[in-house]
């Protein structure tokens, strides 16, 4: 799925179902264990660890 810059989503659903574990990839706290996540158009897996602090501060997670 894509997430238009600027909107806003939220995620809904019973417990169990992903929702964190979806939020921590989004957030780069945690890597897929099959597929890829891609953040501003950059594939994450190839992302340097210096860049997810700039990154991180362009998303807005709240748990």
């Amino acid at each position: 799925f894509e997430l238009k810059p600027g909107s806003f989503h939220f995620l809904t659903g019973s417990s169990g179902a992903g929702k964190t574990s979806l939020l921590k990839l989004i957030f780069l706290a945690g890597k897929p264990s099959g597929g890829k996540v891609f953040l501003f158009n950059q594939d994450s897996a190839r992302l340097p660890r210096a860049a997810l602090p700039e990154i991180r501060r362009r998303i807005g997670v709240v748990f």
